[in-house]
């Protein structure tokens, strides 16, 4: 892009003439003055900077998202300079926030250290404040809180130990810490007692403490410590931030003063400081990638494999691990899965897809009616082909709820067409409650039907929840729980069975037959 966008400049400038010397063009004047420019020296910092105010929360608003904010710039303007991957907000020309840039709506960013002078005043909002929502911490002040946790003052005594991290540093704080739980101890005062010693001078080296007056000095130990490198030759800590910083290294940044602390108390290599800095730095892309992933695929809940329940459900359990693996895609296959209502359909298609980003690839979840509508709401804005397009694009789509509602004939088609743009370019994840026989009562024409199952079910998997839905049944055993409690309570039999009779009497569904309840739905 930059080439062409250079060699359309360049053309313009030898076709047009020069305003105010008309017998040359602008690119000759140009060559003529080529040698006396200076060149310019320097990094170029392209961002787009735009004014802000603070809100009460520590929030900035820019490109209809939020971003928190250190709480000392609360009440006063800022600066807020979008880079192309990552938004910096300054005040009086100081950084007072940088964030990865969010490219989506309504989302808030937050960094929990901005808000930690705030604790002071409220320490409760430690435990439910949005910033603090999984929050990770390093190991040994995660382990301070969680036993802090307990406690009646725990939250106070966290905000403490969290509150000399902004004096002492990450590091010393951590390694504070450390040392409290090898004492046993789990206090906000122990752990502060501990940094306190850390800032106090240490006494002067004794030269003759190798062995008596009569010994020389030991020159290893008195000489060496005076040998410093000129100052000039000493990276300060901020000026290496900020060069991180400028190679967006953020990871390597985040992790800096633990692998650092670390390594000095292990005595680490170079060579493995540095692997561990660069590790350090692959982790953080990739989960800032996979977040990313995540937010765009625009899944409608959290769900993982974890949570399922295989027991009692004809769901073959080892094909829907094989395709949580991610191993369709690479194939462009396509998966089918087929039940009654409430039998964990979209709760798995949810859940493969979520596994399926967090090993790299990239997918895009949509309700069927929902889909449809947005199709025909582009055709008639004459923008028809752009959001298949798009999803070609993509690596995987889920189509949930096929079925549930019928949709025009018009909706069918346009489906159709997607689909087809999607065949053996993109994977097709589709939740339904229908045989595939059933399937042109909702496209309206049986050959377009065929045609479209022709293509989805050439490369497919096929995955059967059966018809038992999970819903009744939980809602059998929770009423069979209460059947329980209410037989304990100390009455006559007589009473009990005129209790209970009548409520079964009035067409609960749990007397009902679930298969007729099932195919009813």
């Amino acid at each position: 892009m930059n080439a062409w966008l250079l060699d359309k400049c360049i053309a313009y400038a030898k076709a047009l003439r020069h305003p105010e010397l008309a017998e040359q063009t602008v690119w000759e004047v140009f060559e003529a003055e080529r040698p006396k420019l200076v060149p310019y020296a320097g990094r170029f910092d392209g961002f787009h900077a735009v004014p802000a105010s603070v809100s009460k929360t520590c929030l900035v608003r820019f490109d209809n998202n939020k971003y928190s904010v250190a709480a000392s710039a609360v009440g006063r303007p800022v600066e807020v300079q979008a880079y192309a991957d990552r938004i910096v907000i300054r005040q009086d020309g100081r950084i007072v926030a940088e964030h990865p840039r969010s490219f989506g709506r309504g989302e808030t960013t937050y960094n929990p250290w901005h808000y930690v002078p705030v604790l002071a005043r409220k320490p409760g909002a430690l435990r439910n404040g949005a910033p603090f929502k999984d929050w990770v911490l390093p190991a040994a002040i995660e382990r301070i809180r969680r036993r802090l946790a307990s406690t009646d003052d725990g939250n106070r005594q966290m905000v403490d130990i969290l509150n000399a991290v902004l004096t002492d540093g990450l590091s010393a704080v951590e390694a504070a810490c450390a040392e409290a739980i090898a004492h046993g101890v789990h206090s906000a005062d122990v752990v502060l007692n501990i940094l306190a010693r850390q800032r106090e001078p240490a006494a002067p080296a004794n030269i003759y403490d190798a062995g008596g007056t009569d010994a020389p000095p030991c020159a290893d130990r008195r000489l060496r410590p005076l040998r410093q490198p000129p100052e000039d030759h000493l990276m300060e800590r901020t000026q290496i931030f900020d060069l991180m910083g400028e190679l967006k290294l953020y990871g390597m940044r985040a992790a800096f003063d633990e692998i650092m602390a670390t390594a000095v108390k292990r005595q680490h290599e170079p060579q493995h400081i540095v692997g561990d800095l660069l590790s350090a730095e692959i982790n953080e892309k990739q989960a800032r990638s996979i977040k990313y992933q995540l937010t765009i695929a625009k899944l409608p809940l959290a769900k993982d494999l974890d949570d399922f329940q295989f027991e009692g459900t004809p769901i073959n359990q080892t094909l829907v691990n094989d395709l949580a693996g991610g191993g369709f895609i690479a194939q462009q296959r396509n998966v089918v899965l087929v039940g009654g209502t409430g039998t964990g359909k979209t709760h798995l298609a949810i859940a493969i897809a979520r596994s399926c980003i967090r090993s790299g690839a990239r997918g895009r979840f949509y309700n069927v009616v929902d889909l449809v509508n947005r199709l025909e709401i582009e055709t008639r804005n004459g923008r028809q082909g752009r959001l298949a397009e798009h999803l070609t694009r993509m690596d995987f789509i889920v189509l949930d709820e096929l079925g549930y509602l019928p949709f025009a004939q018009s909706g069918g088609q346009l489906l159709f067409h997607l689909v087809s743009r999607l065949y053996e370019r993109a994977s097709v994840i589709v939740t339904t409650n229908l045989a595939f026989g059933e399937w042109p009562s909702v496209f309206g024409d049986a050959k377009m039907t065929t045609a479209l199952l022709d293509r989805l079910t050439h490369h497919c998997d096929i995955v059967e929840t059966g018809n038992d839905s999970w819903r009744f049944k939980s809602r059998d055993d929770d009423h069979a729980t209460r059947a329980r409690l209410v037989s304990a309570i100390p009455a006559s039999s007589d009473e009990s069975s005129a209790t209970l009779k009548p409520r079964r009497a009035k067409g609960s569904k749990l007397n009902a037959d679930t298969g007729s309840n099932l195919r009813a739905d």
